[in-house]
């Protein structure tokens, strides 16, 4: 893979297989030769916990990597074997954390695929990072799907490499952080280069997100996988310069950002989709959303598009309604994604045909997950947006 920078070729390591890291030492080729590599990627089941400090010492022998890609998967409630218990593999993790900065990669994904895991544990909470834990300074991008690196004894190792590092995009999913939790990570961290957030809890502190948001406004991009806790009527003043661009979030989240309808000047794109660990959001919810939509009074074009279910969820067929009694003038561009509810493709609800008319000025129009050119939907939509110049479908 190429580097983006100037041009040179640098070689990659991509493990997948749990059984594959036992390659990463500083036998390897690339650790005896000190190379300069692009991607560097390998999944720790606890069968493999007794090479990770091998694998630190290749991460500390290799010259630099742009891509650090560490993947845990541990058993849910499985006894880990002798020489393997908790406290072992919050040692190992701290074996690898005390190297990262030695690699001066930009780019460092930690994921956990069983979240929590490492935190229900005897002894978990009282083990110490050791002292020579060094923040790496170097990330321009971070993505943490785990709790234990946001919680002691590692948290602080994570707000001071976030404050220390130049970070555009910060992408942290913890599904079951607790609000208190959130507002020990949020409330450190001053990142004033930082231009993407991702955020996924279900208890994501909203006052501690309010703060965070004012202190950075060069955030154009922000995404709520899930409604925070403790959320005001309305988000901001109107003087906030944010430099906002766009918003993914869900109807509900949506409504108490946009309340007031001159917020967020910038901002031409919003996303709306359903959460994905809650309750699932109503066609009311969604209704209110196209009427917060509509009442924007800040003449820019829009792009709307609604995540019309996720995976297993598809949207109904047949709801109660009511209708809007609005025009989303300012809307320019639809994207409708179907890909997880096909069935209203074929069969559109009469809750889906009020925000068609609600967005009938639009003059682009883009449907995801639409395996036929013409169906009940598409010509619906042909039939009924006056100003249409063009209908694209994508299966």
């Amino acid at each position: 893979m190429a580097d983006a920078t100037n041009g040179v070729l640098r070689p990659s390591i991509m493990l997948d297989l749990p059984e594959q890291i036992v390659a990463l030492n500083t036998s390897h080729g690339h650790a005896h030769n000190r190379d300069e590599l692009d991607i560097v990627k390998f999944l720790v089941t606890k069968n493999e916990l007794e090479y990770v400090p091998r694998v630190a010492q290749f991460l500390q022998a290799v010259a630099s990597i742009q891509t650090l890609y560490m993947w845990f998967s541990f058993p849910k409630r499985a006894v880990l074997v002798p020489g393997k218990s908790k406290e072992c593999v919050l040692y190992h993790i701290s074996e690898l954390l005390r190297v990262i900065h030695h690699t001066s990669c930009k780019t460092l994904m930690f994921v956990e695929r069983r979240p929590a895991h490492l935190l229900r544990c005897p002894g978990a909470t009282n083990f110490q990072a050791p002292p020579d834990l060094q923040p790496v300074t170097t990330l321009d991008g971070l993505y943490i799907s785990t709790q234990m690196l946001l919680l002691p004894p590692f948290r602080d190792w994570t707000i001071a490499s976030m404050n220390m590092s130049p970070l555009r995009e910060l992408n942290i999913c913890a599904r079951d952080l607790g609000r208190g939790e959130w507002r020990k990570l949020l409330e450190p961290l001053t990142l004033p280069h930082l231009t993407l957030l991702v955020l996924g809890a279900k208890a994501l502190n909203f006052t501690a997100l309010h703060r965070f948001l004012r202190r950075h406004l060069s955030i154009r991009s922000l995404t709520l996988l899930e409604d925070p806790k403790g959320m005001k009527k309305q988000f901001i003043g109107r003087r906030l310069q944010s430099q906002l661009h766009t918003l993914k979030c869900t109807p509900t989240t949506l409504c108490h950002f946009l309340g007031n309808p001159r917020v967020f000047r910038w901002l031409d794109k919003i996303v709306l989709q359903p959460p994905p660990w809650s309750v699932e959001s109503t066609v009311e919810q969604w209704n209110d959303a196209i009427r917060v939509i509509s009442k924007r009074a800040i003449n820019r074009p829009l792009h709307l598009e609604l995540v019309l279910g996720l995976p297993g969820r598809p949207l109904p067929e047949y709801v109660d309604t009511e209708a809007l009694g609005v025009m989303a003038y300012h809307v320019d561009e639809l994207t409708l994604d179907l890909r997880h509810s096909p069935n209203l493709i074929n069969e559109v609800p009469e809750y889906l045909r009020l925000w068609l008319t609600a967005m009938r000025n639009a003059r682009y129009v883009r449907l995801l997950g639409h395996q036929q050119e013409w169906t009940p939907l598409s010509t619906y939509i042909d039939n009924i947006f006056p100003l249409l110049i063009e209908l694209t479908v994508v299966p």
